[in-house]
């Protein structure tokens, strides 16, 4: 999803295959139809499979979708934050309706102060995308809606600061490395005082 965001290419590798799952192409029913839960392809994501990796190469066109987070082979919930960030930023109106978890928008405040309009009411978050991000300083508060503050820093215009990213770090080895592949400029705490 950073790829999206940022228009370029990433090869994930190795997967598994409950991964590819969601972003992979179904050509055993009915052609190109897009298998359950293939959101980046939705919103306009190219998605090359290999063996044992998947690229994703971000696109200009993008589209608006809907989601509902459910157990496995579901949408996971644990990827709704990521998205909402990317929504944010693809033309029209979105939904993410969470099943699993309560409390799983903490991200939208946020997300706001970054410019976003997202609409919460109780386990539905309606997002109003199309609109440019603006760099802020803004709190991680969990591991996804860390990643998600990033990833929403990847297309904001100016500097964004992510407070608490020991959250961030809990789940992503080497995060500054990992977003720089995608053209970020990172720098974690430690090194911005040394």
């Amino acid at each position: 999803m950073a790829a999206h965001r940022s228009g370029d290419s990433r090869r994930l590798d190795p997967l598994s295959g409950r991964f590819t799952d969601y972003i992979v192409i179904d050509t055993e029913t009915t052609g190109l139809s897009v298998r359950k839960g293939a959101k980046l392809i939705e919103i306009g994501c190219e998605v090359i499979e290999f063996d044992d990796a998947v690229r994703v190469v971000g696109k200009p066109v993008q589209r608006h979708t809907d989601i509902k987070t459910l157990p496995y082979p579901g949408f996971p919930t644990d990827m709704q934050s990521i998205l909402m960030a990317v929504l944010l930023t693809v033309p029209g109106e979105s939904w993410i309706e969470e099943t699993i978890f309560e409390k799983r928008f903490q991200i939208v405040e946020e997300l706001e102060k970054m410019g976003g309009r997202v609409t919460v009411s109780g386990r539905q978050a309606v997002i109003s995308g199309g609109r440019q991000l603006t760099g802020a300083a803004v709190c991680a508060r969990e591991l996804r809606g860390g990643a998600a503050l990033v990833v929403a820093g990847l297309s904001a215009q100016g500097e964004s600061v992510v407070k608490h990213a020991e959250y961030i770090e809990r789940g992503y080895e080497h995060p500054d490395q990992l977003f720089g592949q995608l053209g970020a400029v990172i720098r974690i705490r430690e090194q911005v005082e040394k």
